[in-house]
């Protein structure tokens, strides 16, 4: 099984912010689902299970509103997936843990970045505890190898610990009810990977791009790149 932090290393080098938002494989069950709630343990002493619809929908109100109406709706004329992108994660689950200052992880019971455990609580982390951020391109030769290391033991682990979507209704079909998006349990390197994927689906697809440039009048849509984890 792969350490903490293992994974650390792998979120801080290969992923987005999104990562934040994958789906622990303990939420995905029919209850949850159906109540769109993710909230394991309760969140623990650390933390409350509190609806961040609100939230969710006010950061939204900010964004560019060509790109909100695509991915909320589709482009017109064309049978389209319900984007699980849109307000995310609310499509999947509406509820999750709401963590006290300085804790963190799905269900708080974890330390949050730019934290470190000392007696039973979560202090914030001194200018030499700090993990570095770097662009790929500048690892330096040890960073490189370790980072491939890491790589390699992300394959070989056997705990699914992630859950990610992998099929999205249409909207065609769910004019009645609430949606169902299909989520599988994957390794945290089959998690990074879909990550990416999900992040920047439409980025190598030409049909896609030019049927979203024609209904967001020029935009594309790319949660992925211009961003300090990926050689862009």
């Amino acid at each position: 099984m792969i350490t903490t932090s293992v994974v650390w290393l792998l979120l801080v080098i290969s992923a987005s912010s999104l990562v934040r938002g994958q789906f622990p494989a303990v939420c995905n069950t029919e209850d949850s689902l159906a109540s769109k709630t993710c909230c394991p343990n309760n969140c623990g002493a650390r933390g409350d299970c509190v609806n961040v619809s609100d939230a969710v929908t006010q950061s939204w109100n900010r964004a560019d509103p060509d790109i909100v109406e695509f991915l909320k709706n589709g482009p017109p004329g064309y049978g389209w997936p319900m984007d699980v992108r849109y307000q995310w994660p609310l499509r999947v689950f509406q509820k999750v843990c709401q963590c006290e200052e300085g804790w963190g992880g799905y269900d708080c019971s974890d330390c949050d970045f730019g934290y470190i455990e000392e007696g039973g609580e979560c202090v914030k982390r001194s200018e030499s505890q700090l993990y570095e951020r770097k662009q790929f391109s500048k690892l330096s030769k040890e960073e490189r190898d370790e980072y491939f290391v890491v790589l390699k033991e992300a394959k070989k682990e056997d705990e699914m610990v992630w859950a990610v979507v992998t099929e999205e209704p249409m909207h065609m079909n769910n004019k009645d009810g609430e949606p169902t998006y299909k989520l599988q349990n994957v390794s945290t390197y089959d998690m990074l990977v879909v990550l990416h994927f999900l992040s920047a689906r439409e980025k190598d697809n030409d049909d896609c791009k030019n049927i979203i440039k024609n209904a967001t009048h020029g935009s594309e849509i790319d949660f992925a790149h211009e961003f300090s984890g990926f050689i862009t």
